[in-house]
């Protein structure tokens, strides 16, 4: 069971709510968070954006790191959205199961807080074997982490642990024209 506890983030700290800051400045996304399949949480995502640069962050509100590096990556979204960058975080929040098929409430209520620049999809699927070797097989599934796919689809970043905007910065401005 090489990872089969790969979203127990044993030893991260519940989020500290204060690490955000207030939302002043942030862009609302344009979409409320949605629920998606494995599939679009792979491939379609990744044809979806084609002929643009994009960021695909894993995260969740138990995630202390996570939050963390949220105002950081919703301040490069600003900046390079109109370069045709763009930026979607797949929430890793557990689903209710008592309401498998709505957004988790702790995450709206955190978006309802902390608003987010960008979309926000909610991992729907239980093979998550699928979703990290689509990614990376060498990625154990821990989160914050980040991938970057340049305009034809082909990763060219990959980091787990949290980003910073010069790092973003450094690996977009390789691959924008």
């Amino acid at each position: 069971m090489r990872r089969g506890a790969w979203l127990l983030a044993l030893g991260l700290a519940v989020a500290d709510v204060g690490a955000w800051g207030d939302a002043a400045g942030a862009v609302p996304s344009s979409t409320a968070p949605r629920l998606a399949s494995l599939s679009e949480l792979t491939d379609g995502l990744v044809k979806s954006h084609a002929g643009r640069v994009l960021i695909v962050n894993f995260w969740a509100t138990w995630c202390a790191p996570c939050v963390a590096e949220l105002p950081e990556l919703a301040r490069f979204h600003r900046e390079y959205h109109a370069k045709g960058v763009e930026m979607v975080g797949i929430s890793l929040d557990f689903l209710d199961l008592k309401k498998p098929n709505e957004v988790p409430a702790t995450l709206t209520r955190f978006l309802e807080k902390r608003p987010l620049a960008y979309g926000v999809l909610v991992k729907n699927t239980t093979d998550n074997e699928a979703l990290i070797n689509y990614y990376s097989r060498e990625w154990s599934g821990a989160i914050p982490a980040t991938f970057i796919y340049d305009a034809s689809g082909r990763q060219v970043f990959s980091r787990v642990g949290e980003v910073d905007f010069a790092t973003l910065r450094q690996a977009v401005e390789a691959v924008v024209e």
